[in-house]
Parts: structure tokens; C-alpha cells; sequence
């Protein structure tokens, strides 16, 4: 295995993860220091003239009730990334489960699981959020990110399960079946860390001649690029 190649490889992977992470870190500085130099004074009702255009008071102008963009968009940073973490994070990981399940062990419990799906997909999260807002005059922004995972996770769990089926039908699938591993480590070690990194490292399936990739060969690749 070339060590140079897979580490420009993984160089090139890490690349835009890395930059949006730069990215999210300075919103999440900006959104923590930026309140500490706006007042939120500039954000309440009628407080300057409305519909004003940009100006070197006004950065990005006021909006028709009277306050200021610039000094709202900075307040809201930190609501809306919390919202985008919690939301995402959950949404996710239960697209995550419901998909590895959903595609592996098929039957009754997949189509229940699909329908399911199909129907949140239909349900608009932003009216439900409007809903919700109205009767709810006290609404956190927990509140309001478990909302948009709740209709968020089909999304995720259309994808996985689009990829377990494939994987299930591997040879190194039934492999582990034969080798006495259990349906949980299948799911777990042997389809999800597939589907996670099989994409990223092409050349990865030389450490094993059936292309399983498992945490054996993970640790053998780290050992490999730190030896080297």
C-alpha cells in the first residue's frame, strides 16, 4: 500500500471538512463576542426609523420594524447554530438507526419504517413550527430543533438504507455471518464502518482480499500512515 498516496488522500478528504469547520468556528466566535459590543437595544421594536437603507450606522440597513439587521443577524447566531446542532445531530443519528435497521433486517419492520418515512416527508417543519409558536408563547429553541428533527430524519434514513441494502448483499457479509458475529457487530463494525469510510479510501480493501473493511484493518491503516 502507498502510505504518500493515502495520505494526500487523506489530506484532500480533510479539506472541506477543515474549512467548515474554520468556517463554524468563527460564527461561533462572532456570535459569542458580537453581543458583548451590540446592544441589544438595537433590536427592539420601533427603535430607529423603518425600511432604512444601508448606512455606516446601519451596516445592513433596518427592517419594517424599525431594528437592526446587522445587530439581529449577530444576537441570532448562536440560537440558530444551536438550533442547526441539535436538530442535525438528532436527526441523524436516528436516520442512522432507522436506516441500518430498516435496511438490514427488511420485512415488516422495513416497510413500516419506509411508510413512516414517506409520510414525514410530507409534513411541511415550518408550519408545524408556526403552530407551535402560536399556542406556545414561551418556545425554546430546544423546543424548536427537536421539531426540525423530527421531520428531518427521513432524509437520512432513505440514504442509509439505500446503502445497507447494498452492503448487506456483500460477501463479507456473509463472512461474518459464517464466522458467528452477531447481528448487532455486522450492523455496527462491519456495514456502518463500510459505509462510512469504504467510500473515502478505494485503495483500503488491499489489507483484506474479500474488501471487508473492519476495525482490524482501521487500526492497521493508522499504524501504517504513523509508522511512516
Amino acid at each position: 500500500m502507498d502510505i504518500k498516496k493515502i495520505r494526500a488522500r487523506i489530506l484532500f478528504v480533510n479539506l472541506p471538512l477543515s474549512f467548515g469547520i474554520f468556517i463554524l468556528a468563527g460564527l461561533l466566535v462572532v456570535g459569542w463576542l458580537g453581543p458583548h459590543f451590540l446592544s441589544d437595544e438595537r433590536i427592539e421594536l420601533a427603535k430607529y426609523d423603518f425600511g432604512l437603507s444601508v448606512s455606516n450606522e446601519h451596516w445592513l440597513g433596518t427592517d419594517t420594524f424599525g431594528r437592526d439587521i446587522f445587530t439581529f443577524t449577530i444576537h441570532a447566531l448562536i440560537p440558530t447554530l444551536t438550533i442547526g446542532i441539535v436538530a442535525g445531530g438528532t436527526a441523524t443519528g436516528l436516520g442512522v438507526v432507522l436506516g441500518l435497521v430498516s435496511g438490514y433486517i427488511r420485512g415488516p419492520l422495513d416497510s413500516f419504517i419506509r411508510t413512516l418515512s414517506d409520510v414525514a416527508m410530507t409534513i411541511p417543519s415550518l408550519a408545524v413550527l408556526i403552530v407551535i409558536a402560536s399556542y406556545l408563547h414561551n418556545t425554546t429553541i430546544t423546543m424548536m430543533a427537536l421539531v426540525v428533527a423530527l421531520f428531518a430524519w427521513p432524509w437520512a434514513t432513505r440514504v442509509i438504507r439505500a446503502q445497507t441494502l447494498t452492503l448487506r448483499e456483500k460477501p463479507f457479509v456473509a463472512v461474518s455471518r459464517l464466522n458467528g458475529d452477531g447481528e448487532l457487530n455486522i450492523l455496527d463494525i462491519v456495514i456502518l464502518a463500510n459505509m462510512i469510510l469504504a467510500d473515502e479510501y478505494d485503495g483500503i480493501a488491499d489489507l483484506n482480499q474479500d474488501g471487508q473493511l473492519n476495525i482490524l484493518d482501521i487500526v492497521m491503516l493508522v499504524n501504517l500512515i504513523l509508522e511512516n
